[in-house]
């Protein structure tokens, strides 16, 4: 918690029904540990006696298995639209920050201790080409092999249990980080804009 710098980040392209323009709201409130269908999830999975890491890995395959992939223009008719997880359980279908987000919720109502899963927004290179492009994806802390390693559902995602995965500065196609965070604290490792996240969803 104490390795980048802190601030209080806004996401600002959050939209309710009936009002004409973005709202801005912190991004920690797509936590909603509270949800019991995010724990009739969790309680599935039978976790008893599992680690964290065998915890992280079986609401990881949840979702892999559960949740397809979704641009938000066609699930939203919105050019960038972060759901809540009970959103993204009701259209089984959304893009990077909500499965990320989604992720972590199911994660933290498993029992793994909040700092363990960390939300990061940032830059990553395209499959097949040297572009770049905007991406939201979680970073999970391995203990037993103190790493970080990185858990994405969407862009370059697979299956492999949590100490096959590399450590995290090791993956060559995740470049910059725009922010990060977790349940109770937003990271930055710069004083740049960050109110200006809207590349974020666009694989």
């Amino acid at each position: 918690n104490n390795k980048y710098r802190k601030t209080d980040q806004l996401y600002a392209g959050r939209w309710m029904h009936g009002y004409e323009k973005a709202i801005t709201c912190d991004i920690r409130v797509f936590f909603t540990l509270e949800d019991f269908k995010l724990k009739e999830i969790v309680n599935s999975l039978k976790l008893e006696n599992m680690n964290d890491d065998d915890k992280a890995y079986a609401c990881f395959m949840w979702i892999r298995k559960n949740i397809k992939y979704g641009f938000d223009d066609i699930t939203t008719s919105k050019k960038e639209y972060w759901n809540f997880p009970f959103e993204t359980l009701e259209r089984t279908r959304s893009d990077c920050e909500d499965q990320s987000i989604l992720l972590a919720n199911l994660m933290l109502i498993a029992g793994i201790p909040y700092w363990k899963a960390r939300l990061t927004a940032g830059m990553v290179r395209v499959p097949l080409t040297n572009a770049e492009s905007g991406h939201a994806f979680l970073t999970y802390y391995c203990e037993e092999e103190d790493k970080w390693v990185i858990m994405d559902t969407t862009f370059y995602s697979n299956n492999l249990k949590i100490k096959e995965r590399k450590d995290y500065k090791d993956e060559e196609n995740y470049k910059t980080v725009w922010f990060s965070w977790n349940k109770k604290y937003c990271f930055f490792k710069s004083a740049r804009d960050l109110n200006k996240i809207d590349k974020i969803g666009k694989l």
